[in-house]
């Protein structure tokens, strides 16, 4: 899944998930999806999830595309770069320690 990426190799896709309402500040009808990753030489083994928002789909869309979704959604780049402590966004936690 990541071969076009620029994440590390052994950077292994731990879960993915889409729920409806994130939490429980957000509605229901929102829509979001979740990717966990693992990397054993970054966050200090800890599994990462990263949180986005779903694309709407009543908009035409006749397919959706993990690995675009990945890619465009700055993910990759927050991974790399920050911790849930840092994240302004709320969009990343750890959800397993290594």
């Amino acid at each position: 899944m990541f071969q076009d990426t620029i994440l590390p190799e052994e950077t292994i896709l731990a879960g993915v998930g889409i729920q409806a309402g994130r939490n429980s500040g957000s509605p229901e009808n929102q829509l979001w999806y979740h990717f966990d990753l693992f990397n054993p030489r970054l966050h200090e083994r800890n599994v990462v999830r990263l949180w986005g928002r779903f694309p709407d789909l009543s908009r035409n869309e006749e397919s959706i595309e993990w690995d675009e979704i990945l890619q465009g959604s700055g993910f990759v780049e927050m991974f790399l770069t920050s911790t849930p402590e840092k994240n302004k966004l709320n969009s990343m936690e750890y959800i397993q320690k290594g």
